[in-house]
């Protein structure tokens, strides 16, 4: 069986898998070059898919020159893969030459729609998992074992698109340690990255699985909560800030209690574009930095539930 620690950030395999890794191949389709943050996503294909720009598509990119669903790739009787237009505005173009009607596929062909180019391959089991062994590492922060900034951004962005569209809610926390800086000039860094991994998981522990969590950036962390309004998110943060506040920090013969600022932005209530959400829910963890810390402030200025 095979496993992969992200913690250590190593493939992992037993005897028994080694041999059916290195022989059992799969086909998929890989973005190779184009945004930052759609460099490296992938899927398999075994039957069907759908690329483009919408967040309901198989393989989604945020290629504004893509349209929302812009070629499909599929299986046919005879176990070969073909590639067809969806009638997409700018064209689809396998080894440069554009398409109409079904083309045939090879393992190492190029596919560019707009400004994203994808490699449809054949590879095996073990190239897989090495594949999503460096996508893991390019989108989540080794420290903590959170997804990064970038990859956090670009999953709100598609939220957004997504909201609007299907007419749903989300919540943004934004998550600060209080007075961290004392923490590492008292303790030492080490110490202080111990810190910053036990607020991690406390603030993965109180959110659903389907939830985002992200380290934004030195001490301060970020969560999409998915379906939830204002007072949902209230809640939640009021939890996660419990649960760093109620338990003692401690490592080797070091205690000391940790505690955290948060601040929240609701979609559509507060804001309906991104980067207003980040604002608004940055100047309200400013806000509960300032009256006294280790609060929750919303909507309602200081009020906890």
């Amino acid at each position: 069986m095979k496993t992969v620690d992200k913690t250590a950030n190593t493939l992992i395999f037993n005897e028994d898998s080694t041999e059916r890794a290195v022989a059992q191949k799969s086909h998929f389709l890989i973005i190779i070059f184009g945004k930052e943050t759609d460099l490296g996503k992938e899927i398999e294909i075994k039957e069907r898919v759908i690329v483009g720009r919408s967040v309901k598509t198989d393989l989604s990119t945020t290629d504004p020159l893509m349209s929302r669903k812009h070629f499909t790739i599929y299986k046919e009787e005879d176990n070969h893969f073909y590639i067809e237009d969806l009638n997409s505005l700018n064209g689809t173009f396998l080894n440069q030459n554009e398409i109409h009607g079904k083309h045939i596929l090879k393992s190492s062909d190029i596919i560019t729609s707009g400004r994203t180019v994808f490699k449809f391959e054949k590879r095996t089991e073990l190239e897989s998992m090495f594949h999503k062994y460096l996508y893991t590492a390019a989108t989540t922060d080794r420290m903590t074992n959170l997804f990064n900034k970038y990859f956090f951004i670009d999953k709100l962005k598609k939220q957004i698109t997504y909201s609007k569209r299907y007419n749903t809610k989300f919540s943004l926390l934004m998550i600060d340690i209080d007075d961290f800086k004392r923490v590492n000039d008292t303790y030492g860094h080490t110490v202080g990255d111990e810190a910053l991994k036990f607020v991690a998981f406390k603030i993965v522990s109180s959110i659903r699985e389907n939830d985002i969590a992200a380290r934004y950036g030195g001490e301060e962390f970020v969560t999409l909560l998915l379906e939830s309004g204002p007072e949902d998110a209230y809640a939640v943060a009021e939890r996660m800030r419990n649960a760093v506040d109620e338990e003692v920090f401690e490592i080797d013969d070091i205690k000391f209690n940790i505690s955290i600022s948060i601040g929240v932005a609701s979609y559509p209530t507060d804001a309906t574009k991104w980067l207003d959400l980040i604002k608004i829910a940055d100047e309200r963890l400013y806000t509960a930095k300032n009256i006294g810390k280790n609060i929750v402030v919303g909507s309602n200025e200081n009020r906890k539930l």
